[in-house]
């Protein structure tokens, strides 16, 4: 519909309108008060992470999918309706399609400690409709599995190359005095 340079910004644009409407929605849905939803949703959606990885297209679309993952959790431990956890495979599934698997490893490990301590009875059913969206993205699973097989990182990446940059421990006091050195 659009050429290409339109339609790389209108896709910005629904990046940043996608988290920052998950935030509102998730906050509401705990029982956050107007205001603060929608400072929160601005805040999240405006923060450093999104504006200083603007450059990483992949990388923030598939950010901008974790406080749905949050809402439909929370909306699913509720009410006890399966058709959020349906909803909640779908973006599983959309953050496997943005490509950055990464961020999806970092998200389930969040929504899982979230439902774990939140409410145990519905571990199961969440895992299964988490492996539904797992489902769902296979072809671009496969996909990706295919291209990794090609890459000259087949085997991993070298403990040489891991180790080059280290964040000795000396380094910490940059988080109390970041002029330190």
């Amino acid at each position: 519909v659009f050429d290409a340079a339109s339609a790389f910004s209108i896709s910005y644009l629904l990046i940043f309108l996608t988290a920052l409407i998950g935030v509102y929605l998730y906050c509401r849905q705990i029982k956050i008060s107007h205001l603060p939803a929608i400072a929160a949703s601005f805040i999240f959606s405006l923060s450093g992470f999104f504006v200083t990885h603007v450059s990483h297209f992949n990388l923030i679309q598939s950010a901008s999918y974790l406080p749905w993952l949050f809402f439909l959790t929370e909306k699913f431990l509720q009410t006890k309706q399966k058709k959020w956890l349906f909803f909640y495979s779908l973006i599983i599934q959309q953050q496997l399609f943005a490509g950055f698997q990464q961020v999806v490893l970092i998200s389930l490990i969040g929504v899982s400690l979230y439902v774990f301590f939140r409410c145990r009875q519905a571990v199961i059913k969440w895992c299964l409709f988490t492996l539904l969206g797992f489902i769902l993205a296979l072809p671009q699973i496969y996909l990706t599995w295919q291209l990794v097989s090609q890459s000259f990182r087949t085997n991993g990446m070298p403990v040489a190359e891991m180790a080059r940059f280290p964040f000795l421990f000396k380094n910490l006091i940059g988080f109390i005095n970041p002029y330190y050195f």
